[in-house]
């Protein structure tokens, strides 16, 4: 059986799942048998019946002043799961409209694996057809890790899938790794500085953004948001290009 646990979304505990399981299986029961099923004690079971029925998971009839539940058809949880995400989509406009919206300068840490991946995706989401991504890489050592590798070459997907160009200096030791991956790759240059170049942090200058990447076991991004910053980065970007 998939894993029930994925009806937690419904905001459901441990028990009301045991328990609308434990109904599935017997088909219309009483208290007795539920509980007997589930391995669930009588006061808990008895709290999760009338929650479930008022989430609409169960039903009951009376025979003879006791009750007997049944479980409604699992086809319900896809017509619910279609309300909640109406509802979601319904409160997103609203939760916009309280957020503060700004364009002022800052700057910003992401930590850790998700953190990485949010900071790139921050550039395929602000960056168009009609921006460039000036970018200088990792020395070998750092670019080692062939989980960073895949993960590069994800984002890429994605950036030319929208048409958004690259320019990136690299290492020439890295000519069979990332540059060899990028230079396949549409709307990508690459240039190549001496051995000698080496670059512990990489770093990705867009728009008014500049990202510095250090790439460890818990990698660290810094953003920062200043248009004087990342034209002075833009700028030191072109003299080494040149």
């Amino acid at each position: 059986m998939a894993n029930m646990k994925s009806l937690k979304i419904f905001g459901l505990t441990d028990n009301d799942i045991q328990i609308y399981r434990a109904l599935l299986k017997l088909g219309e029961s009483s208290t007795g048998r539920i509980i007997k099923e589930a391995r669930i004690a009588s006061s808990r079971t008895y709290s999760s019946l009338d929650k479930l029925e008022k989430e609409g998971f169960v039903t009951h009839i009376l025979r003879n002043n006791v009750k007997f539940f049944r479980s409604i058809n699992p086809d319900y949880l896809i017509e619910k799961a279609e309300e909640k995400q109406k509802e979601i989509i319904g409160l997103v406009p609203i939760l916009k409209s309280l957020k503060t919206e700004s364009n002022n300068d800052y700057a910003t840490i992401y930590e850790g694996r998700n953190g990485f991946k949010q900071a790139f995706e921050l550039i395929i989401k602000e960056c168009s057809s009609k921006d460039i991504i000036y970018t200088i890489g990792f020395s070998d050592l750092n670019y080692a890790s062939e989980s960073l590798r895949r993960f590069l070459k994800s984002i890429d997907r994605k950036r030319i899938r929208k048409r958004i160009k690259m320019k990136m200096i690299l290492n020439e030791k890295m000519k069979n790794t990332i540059g060899k991956d990028r230079q396949s790759e549409k709307y990508t240059e690459v240039k190549y500085l001496s051995k000698k170049f080496i670059s512990p942090t990489a770093m990705n200058i867009f728009k008014d953004y500049v990202l510095i990447e250090i790439w460890r076991e818990n990698p660290l991004v810094f953003l920062i948001k200043n248009k004087q910053v990342a034209d002075s980065f833009r700028t030191y970007f072109e003299l080494l290009w040149a």
